[in-house]
């Protein structure tokens, strides 16, 4: 069932070297150093503290227990490079039940890679913070999804038999360790397991005691993340201005949501659809149109033609919708998706996945535009998983179609590695420059260190935060900490 050869091998020794490479070139930042200063400060804090105290995901206990100690040791890199080529892999057998086996398979790993390398790369893969809370998080819940996938894709994976028995308590350890991963993904799959147990009993399908036993380790790890005091305090803290109406506030309990008028909610929910228009959601509705019309039928002329108006009028809604009625977006995806149901009920997946996606979406409805977008990786994926799809069938219709998305696809990669082995490698050399002049101010007897913020200058988003002007400020005490200096700020 799991194709797996040398090509495979070889693979994954590219990603992972290409991993390592960026990881050993990308330096601590902001909480990486903060959490760092704290493993100092507070040497004997438990591997729960944070639980009770900051926040409940259990990547986040790994990272001010363990990992943050370590920041600026080759072996985390290593580890976390390990981990992020894992979780590629992982997302790729998820969605097709296989490794990479032949040319399509490996210009789609190389797709999912370069979308990866294009979307907060450096936020959600590079820096420690990110990398311990969402992609060892969601590498978790992949680990513990891919028996379920193959369950559901061919019954498979059913009634173990001998030994296999005696997994039975690792399993249920890892549903609980991935259901304690995330909180919006755990609650969007804490609804799909019940569904799947519905959906069982309706069509009388005798399913494997294993599969109740992940589903309530899952539910149980949920359950613990979701009632931490740590994110509880976490998000209160959100609210800087105490007071303020329910639709300004930052963050708000469940509580408060049902309590609220029904025109507040609604408010709310439209303001969390408007969170989650993206450009990462703009890229694949562009590419959603242009698969519409190629399976339309129309004659290629026609296509260039309706596409390229299409993709002007996306362009311009997008930007004047997304921030006030990006429903209006998502109702356009709905009816586009709807259309090619009517041409082949297969894309009904693309229905479920658009679906999963939007729910995904409302469960952040507590926030009011406080998500960095690695806290938006799932979101991301079902995106990815669908262009992935229209890809491949692109691919399969013709010759010329094959060549073009061929180059297309390398190109691209090609690209992306490029751009960002550029802005990251320059990142880290300023990084370098700023490390040197603080030593030759403290050699000069100045203890009060300000850095222009140019040194700190990146043309990809950074969505891992940023010192201030402000000395007295927390991160920058922790930077001056690190630094061995009185003060730090960046002007």
């Amino acid at each position: 069932m799991l194709y797996f050869d040398r090509k495979v091998v070889l693979l994954f020794i590219s990603v992972l070297v290409g991993f390592i490479c960026f990881n050993l070139i990308f330096p601590p930042q902001t909480d990486d150093i903060v959490f760092h200063i704290e493993t100092l400060v507070y040497p004997d804090r438990s591997f729960l503290q944070p639980y009770f105290e900051t926040n409940g995901k259990f990547g986040e206990q790994v990272l001010k227990y363990f990992a943050a100690r370590y920041i600026n040791e080759p072996w985390l890199d290593v580890l976390n490079s390990l981990v992020s080529t894992l979780f590629v892999f992982c997302v790729f057998l998820f969605v097709f039940a296989r490794f990479p086996k032949d040319k399509l398979d490996y210009l789609s790993f190389a797709l999912f890679c370069t979308m990866i390398l294009s979307v907060n790369f450096a936020g959600t893969f590079l820096w420690v913070a990110g990398n311990l809370n969402y992609i060892w998080g969601l590498g978790l819940i992949l680990l513990f999804l891919i028996p379920y996938r193959f369950f559901w894709s061919d019954r498979s994976w059913g009634e173990p038999k001998g030994w296999v028995f005696c997994l039975y308590p690792l399993f249920f350890v890892l549903a609980i360790l991935a259901g304690w991963s995330s909180e919006n993904i755990g609650a969007t799959l804490c609804l799909l397991s019940m569904l799947s147990l519905i959906i069982a009993r309706y069509k009388k399908l005798k399913l494997p005691s294993w599969y109740y036993v992940g589903i309530l380790g899952f539910w149980c790890g949920w359950m613990i993340l979701f009632f931490s005091p740590g994110s509880a305090i976490r998000g209160e803290g959100l609210n800087v201005v105490k007071d303020l109406p329910f639709l300004e506030k930052n963050f708000i309990t469940v509580g408060e949501f049902f309590r609220a008028s029904f025109w507040d909610q609604l408010m709310r929910i439209n303001q969390t659809l408007n969170a989650g228009c993206r450009k990462s959601f703009g890229f694949f509705l562009l590419v959603l149109i242009w698969f519409f019309l190629w399976k339309k039928g129309f004659e290629r002329k026609k296509i260039l033609i309706y596409g390229i108006f299409s993709s002007i009028v996306l362009i311009v809604a997008y930007f004047l919708l997304k921030q006030s009625f990006a429903i209006a977006l998502y109702v356009v995806t709905f009816v586009l998706i709807a259309e090619l149901i009517k041409i082949s009920k297969h894309y009904v997946l693309f229905l479920c996945l658009f679906v999963i996606w939007v729910f995904i979406v409302l469960t952040l409805v507590q926030f009011h535009g406080q998500v960095g977008l690695r806290a938006r990786l799932g979101e991301g994926l079902i995106l990815a998983t669908m262009i992935i799809l229209m890809f491949q069938e692109a691919y399969r219709a013709s010759q010329k179609l094959q060549t073009f998305l061929t180059k297309t696809v390398w190109v691209a990669l090609c690209g992306a590695v490029m751009v960002n082995l550029v802005n990251w490698g320059y990142y880290a050399y300023q990084w370098k420059l700023v490390n040197l002049e603080i030593e030759e101010q403290k050699k000069q007897g100045n203890m009060h260190i300000v850095i222009d913020k140019k040194r700190f200058y990146s043309f990809l988003d950074k969505d891992f935060g940023e010192m201030g002007e402000d000395s007295t400020d927390l991160t920058n005490q922790r930077y001056a900490q690190y630094f061995g200096v009185e003060s730090f700020s960046v002007k």
